[in-house]
Formats: structure tokens, C-alpha cells, sequence
């Protein structure tokens, strides 16, 4: 499968080309390049954990397009809003008020859907994880804009800071070994948010 690091390598050269006046093209090619380079470092992750593939057989290739830029977006949103949630509130007791009842089912509701679908126990995703979420968001959404919006225009450091994020979003993975909700994470991401009950 594709080499994450040498893409951001490539994103990291293209960011630097034409010193005295970096052309668009280039620019925006880092940064979407930045982009596929934490895609796959993710990928890589996942099909390691999950299918103990080798990076370089078929089936990791194979396996590798199962996986769909927006659904692990939405996975990354998904693992923000779960980190950065309040705790769910204890219910209240059998003889509280209803009202009091209808406060707790409301505050309930209005958690993430995967603090709910694990019933607001166990471990909350770590910094480094809610750190590679919140890189590869960011990625996102400027990869559709170097890619997709003719109207933009990129400084130089602009998209060297966004090939920065795509350096933070590896180091920040690596750190997150032992983070027992990595687990979830990189099987969500093939998986989608789709299969966690709740809307």
C-alpha cells in the first residue's frame, strides 16, 4: 500500500518549492498531499491492529480502499465530541420528581452517541488520540479546499503549517499505543459510526 511518510515528505518538499514566489499549484498540492499522508497513516494503523496485515501484501491493498474519506471524518467528529463531553449525569433516583427524570433522559440523549452506546463507562480517548481526530479534521477540510475551491489561495506558511498538522497527526498516533480506546477508534474507521446505536 502507499507509503505514508514518503507522502509527507513529498508534502513537506512541495511546501518548500520556488523559494521566492511558491506557486499555487505546488502549495495546494501539499496540502492535499499532507492530507493523503495521514489518511494512509491511519489506514496503515487499522489494517495492523485489526487484520495483523503486512502493509505490503495484497490483502492489505485490497483492504485498503475499504475504507471512505467522510465516514472517517465523521469517526475523528465522533471521537472529538466523545472526548470532550461533560460526564453523563447519575440517574435520578426512583422517587425523584419527573421532571427531574426528564431532565436526566434529555441529558442523556445529548450525549455522544458512543458515551452512550457504552453507557458512559470505561476510558475516555486520550490527548494523543483526540489529537490525531482533531489533525485529521482539520486535514480534511483543507484538502477539500486545495483540491475543490478555485477561489483559494494558500500562503507558503499556510500550507507548511497544515503539512505540520499531518507531522503531529503520526507523532500523536505513535503515542497513542497504549490508549485502550485505540482499539475502537481505528475499527470505527473501517467501519463507520453507522454500526454504534443512536442517532
Amino acid at each position: 500500500m502507499i507509503d505514508p511518510r514518503g507522502l509527507l515528505e513529498v508534502a513537506n518538499e512541495l511546501a518548500k518549492l520556488d523559494s521566492t514566489k511558491p506557486r499555487q499549484a505546488a502549495l495546494r498540492r501539499a496540502v492535499s498531499t499532507a492530507y493523503y499522508a495521514l489518511f494512509h497513516a491511519l489506514i496503515q494503523a487499522a489494517l495492523i491492529e485489526h487484520i495483523h496485515a503486512d502493509p505490503a501484501s495484497p490483502v492489505a491493498h485490497q483492504a485498503a480502499r475499504w475504507f471512505e474519506h467522510g465516514k472517517m471524518r465523521k469517526v475523528c467528529e465522533e471521537i472529538l465530541r466523545w472526548a470532550d463531553a461533560k460526564p453523563p449525569p447519575p440517574r435520578p433516583a426512583a422517587d425523584a420528581p419527573a421532571e427531574a427524570h426528564k431532565k436526566w433522559e434529555h441529558q442523556r440523549d445529548t450525549q455522544p452517541r458512543l458515551l452512550r452506546s457504552l453507557g458512559g463507562a470505561g476510558e475516555r480517548p486520550s490527548p494523543e488520540l483526540r489529537r490525531v481526530a482533531e489533525c485529521f479534521v482539520s486535514l480534511y477540510g483543507a484538502r477539500m479546499q486545495a483540491d475543490y475551491d478555485p477561489a483559494f489561495r494558500l500562503a507558503r506558511d499556510t500550507a507548511r503549517a497544515h503539512v505540520g498538522t499531518a507531522r503531529i497527526g503520526f507523532e500523536q498516533l505513535a503515542a497513542s499505543a497504549k490508549d485502550p480506546t485505540r482499539k475502537l477508534f481505528l475499527l470505527l474507521l473501517l467501519t463507520s459510526t453507522d454500526l454504534v446505536p443512536g442517532k
